[in-house]
């Protein structure tokens, strides 16, 4: 019960930090029209290769990996600006640290916060692609699976990036916008990974998010530009098990660093420090 109430009260920080503790309509209000400006962006792109034809089997291929590339984003990110917003905002990362909890547990429950946030935002982008673009989304049932099994992976790409933030605090912001830049390039978004010079289109082709965007669009009926030739149940239990060894991965990387950027004492240096 004391977990569970540490994990709520972790969710609940979150959702505070992140509406800048303003009225929960306003937030949500913003959280639904946020994302409307990747896609507008993607949308200039494509108008300016192919116009605005629409029905041109690319178009839903771009766009879902844009809408669905908005839990990695915001999830990553989210995780990577706890830790920063602890350390160099209010400086409470070391109190954190020494709590009778994980800080794993309290990032995860500022983690989920920022999916659920995500999965609001995707939804309505979902929807408007429906109805202002009558993209044909046909939902099957490993969608499901698809879609809850990436909470794992999600949680250990943000715990990745943490464990970089903690042991190099002068470089936090660089680091951030570099590995998330360099993820949206190998994880097939906007293009297919094999237009990438060797190795990356190797690398990108066995990324778990690649196979999961792969997995997302196959299971919303969208077989265009299939970033490999797995059969769905292959594809599915290939990712099942990347997202394990992953997740596994990450807490043991993030639990080594943290106890480096204790010895070390970067636990209090801030990014001007």
């Amino acid at each position: 019960m004391a977990i569970a109430k540490f994990f709520l009260s972790a969710f609940l920080l979150a959702l505070k930090v992140e509406s800048n503790w303003t009225r929960p309509f306003w937030f949500l209000f913003y959280h639904a029209i946020k994302p409307f400006s990747s896609v507008i962006l993607v949308l200039f792109m494509y108008k300016a290769v192919l116009g605005f034809d629409f029905k041109n089997p690319f178009f839903p291929f771009i766009y879902v990996g844009t809408v669905f590339w908005t839990f990695v984003q915001s999830s990553t990110l989210g995780i990577s600006w706890s830790i920063l917003s602890d350390r160099e905002f209010y400086e409470t990362l070391k109190y954190m640290i020494i709590l009778p909890y994980s800080y794993v547990l309290n990032l995860f429950g500022r983690f989920f916060a920022y999916f659920i946030l995500s999965l609001f935002s995707v939804t309505i982008l979902l929807i408007s692609g429906k109805l202002l673009f009558t993209i044909n989304f046909s939902l099957k049932i490993l969608f499901i699976i698809y879609f809850i099994s990436s909470i794992p992976l999600f949680f250990s790409t943000g715990l990745l990036f943490g464990s970089l933030l903690l042991l190099y605090p002068r470089y936090a912001f660089f680091l951030q916008e570099f590995f998330t830049s360099a993820l949206f390039l190998i994880s097939g978004v906007v293009f297919p990974v094999k237009l990438l010079p060797f190795p990356l289109n190797l690398i990108a082709s066995y990324s778990p998010i690649t196979i999961w965007l792969d997995g997302i669009r196959k299971n919303l009926g969208i077989n265009f530009l299939s970033q490999n030739t797995f059969d769905p149940n292959k594809l599915l239990i290939n990712f099942l098990i990347l997202s394990f060894l992953f997740f596994i991965l990450s807490i043991k990387i993030f639990n080594i660093t943290e106890q480096l950027a204790r010895r070390k004492g970067k636990i209090e240096e801030t990014t001007g420090g």
